[in-house]
């Protein structure tokens, strides 16, 4: 199934990145995207998970339209997270 939607979506499975047919269909993104997946990070296990990616999503947002630098914006998001954090002690 990964093989047959290819088309439209990259597969999960690492084995199909070194498919022919899948390389010969897609001949520059499946090499970058097995590149990537070297690199996948899986996100953490926390109570609060989803107040921190809404953080993180917020501050980055600001750092890449030039509104905070990116210092400011780590700092801005971990003292949010920090306060969070708290409440879940």
């Amino acid at each position: 199934m990964q093989k047959k939607y290819a088309a439209n979506a990259l597969p999960i499975w690492m084995s199909l990145f070194t498919d022919p047919e899948l390389i010969k269909s897609q001949p520059v993104l499946v090499p970058l995207s097995q590149e990537q997946y070297k690199y996948i990070q899986n996100r953490p296990i926390i109570p609060f998970y989803s107040e921190t990616s809404k953080i993180m999503s917020r501050e980055l947002q600001l750092a890449l339209t030039g509104k905070e630098t990116s210092d400011q914006a780590l700092k801005n998001a971990e003292a949010d997270i920090q306060k969070i954090h708290e409440k879940y002690k």
